[in-house]
């Protein structure tokens, strides 16, 4: 069994690669959020999103999520 820092950590690179494999068109926040939002809350989710915005790892507007180097 896994430990909860490892499934998190798993967790936030599925939402990287799914962001990356969207490609320089992007992917609905909204989107994304229907995807996970069995697993997490929304306040969890974007707490989530925007740290990964903050350290550089994706790119967000309007919401609307990028790859961080297209």
């Amino acid at each position: 069994m896994q430990s909860h820092e490892a499934a998190a950590r798993e967790f936030v690179q599925i939402i990287v690669d799914a962001v990356n494999d969207a490609g320089p068109s992007g992917i609905p926040s909204g989107l994304m959020y229907t995807a996970v939002m069995p697993v997490v809350t929304i306040d969890t989710y974007n707490y989530i999103i925007n740290a990964l915005v903050r350290h550089g790892k994706i790119r967000q507007s309007h919401y609307v999520l990028y790859p961080a180097k297209i």
